[in-house]
């Protein structure tokens, strides 16, 4: 009897590997193109019907995978072939209007599996029935971007059907989508913003799982001039990204994502090459010098319960935000957490959101200095008290970085931390990658909006949508504060400065 070996390096692909080991019902992969998250979603589906439970009956692992593209074409074109190829001969596919797929084998453990493979178009004339009469183990949506938010949750409700009775249960279930960087406004987008993270909360509840979404990113092939996407030159120089993905598996390397380049659709770019969200700008952003590959940081990194200090600064109004900091040995600035409010003081904030977080993420911490906008000095958010005096209140030690709120010193306070590096060749701001709105904000959001004419603004646009401009002032003011700490030596707060070691 011939044998057959067959295999994935997940230690090659960190991400992906996280993503293999991620115990959450909807599993989502965005990434660079030719980044590998299609051959390792094709592989996720072989391994989980490996690892299925055999039946009583005859000691078959029974699995059923469906894969799902939206288009026909894609789908005969790139999706099957990708498969034949990662597969190989166990895989046999049998072509036509319906392509469907069967894996019959015999285990070195003396099981055997038996895998069926069922492809779904969905811009064919049956996919509705088809979809509606579903009953697969796993899911595979192959571009998952260009799909309707709607499909997802419709998988998801002819999940755990097979295998059943004499040919077992279903030990592990679930839809994996894998994607380029979508449009930056699309539900993927919003997923990824956290938009929906309460609710999806509350169903894992019902439904008993860990977990109901979760979203990894690749890091970008290369990494971009400062001012891209604002600017496109062609003669900026970009970086090889030695964290980038499957570039060995590539046989142009590097020169893969450089003759991208040529094109002159920024948002393709920002898609292809980098796996971001493709950014609709209208304006210029304020940190051309900020990156998300270089700035930011895996959450699971920082162990936060053992950190002895941290920083909070906030910015007031009715969209209040927190966002809480610390300043490491070498005068990094890591930024922790975010916390944002909707339609409320900061006091409400405070006591229903930040405050529980901080007891449950920082239980050995201390809150060193706090910082805020300097008109939070003044009366108005609440009666006869300004928002230094209700967070004083509630035991903050919060004061005004500087007497005055002038821009540009805030915006050279953010850019000495963005711009100059610490140990390690680190940048000196460090965003863990959990504050996703900061992140996007400082990325894309944070603009100076276009005028007519051809000019820019002179300040940057005052959004509270997304917290933008909330939390790039927060960001400011905790910048300008801990700078304030460094240059004045003051020992009181010098004494709490972190050691961290990185995970």
């Amino acid at each position: 009897m011939s044998s057959l070996n067959i295999g994935f390096a997940l230690d090659q692909y960190p991400t992906l590997k996280r993503a293999s080991n991620s115990q959450s019902l909807i599993r989502l992969v965005a990434g660079p193109a030719g980044s590998a998250k299609t051959s390792w979603a094709i592989m996720e589906l072989l391994r989980s019907a490996l690892l299925q439970t055999p039946s009583p009956l005859d000691n078959t692992r029974y699995f059923r995978a469906l894969v799902v593209r939206n288009t026909y074409a894609l789908l005969k074109s790139n999706t099957i072939p990708s498969m034949k190829n990662m597969f190989g001969p166990l895989l046999q596919v049998t072509e036509g209007s319906q392509p469907f797929g069967r894996v019959r084998a015999r285990l070195q453990d003396g099981t055997a599996l038996d895998m069926e493979v069922q492809f779904l178009a969905l811009d064919s004339e049956d996919a509705q029935d088809k979809l509606l009469g579903a009953e697969p183990t796993m899911v595979l949506c192959d571009e998952l971007n260009l799909m309707p938010e709607s499909v997802v949750f419709a998988l998801v409700r002819r999940l755990g059907r097979y295998p059943s009775g004499t040919k077992g249960k279903v030990d592990r279930t679930g839809v994996i989508g894998v994607f380029n960087g979508p449009v930056k406004g699309s539900w993927l987008h919003k997923w990824y913003l956290g938009e929906r993270d309460a609710q999806f909360e509350k169903v894992a509840r019902e439904m008993g799982v860990e977990k109901l979404v979760e979203m990894f990113k690749q890091p970008p092939a290369l990494i971009p001039p400062a001012g891209f996407p604002n600017s496109h030159d062609p003669n900026d120089e970009w970086l090889p990204n030695p964290e980038a993905e499957n570039i060995q598996n590539l046989a142009q390397g590097y020169g893969y994502y450089y003759a991208m380049l040529a094109d002159p659709d920024m948002g393709k770019i920002q898609s292809y090459v980098l796996g971001e969200f493709a950014d609709v700008k209208h304006g210029k952003v304020v940190f051309p010098e900020f990156h998300r590959d270089v700035h930011t940081f895996p959450a699971e990194r920082v162990n936060t319960k053992e950190l002895r200090d941290y920083y909070l600064a906030f910015d007031f109004g009715r969209t209040p935000v927190c966002i809480v900091g610390t300043l490491l040995s070498d005068g990094t600035l890591m930024v922790l957490d975010e916390f944002m409010g909707e339609d409320m003081s900061v006091e409400q904030l405070y006591r229903s959101t930040v405050r529980p977080a901080l007891k449950r993420n920082y239980p050995n911490g201390v809150c060193v200095r706090a910082y805020g906008d300097p008109a939070g000095m003044v009366g108005g958010q609440n009666i006869n008290l300004s928002p230094f005096d209700v967070l004083r209140k509630e035991g903050v030690p919060i004061v005004a970085p500087t007497r005055s709120n002038k821009l540009e010193p805030r915006l050279a306070a953010v850019r000495s931390f963005m711009t100059s590096l610490g140990t390690g060749g680190k940048p000196r701001l460090l965003i863990r990658d959990n504050c996703r709105f900061l992140i996007q904000a400082l990325a894309a959001d944070y603009i100076y909006e276009n005028r007519s004419g051809g000019r820019t603004a002179d300040t940057p646009t005052k959004s509270h949508i997304g917290w933008v401009s909330d939390l790039s002032d927060s960001l400011h003011y905790l910048s300008m504060g801990v700078l304030l700490v460094m240059s004045t030596g003051d020992d009181d707060v010098a004494q709490y400065e972190t050691e961290i070691e990185w995970c």
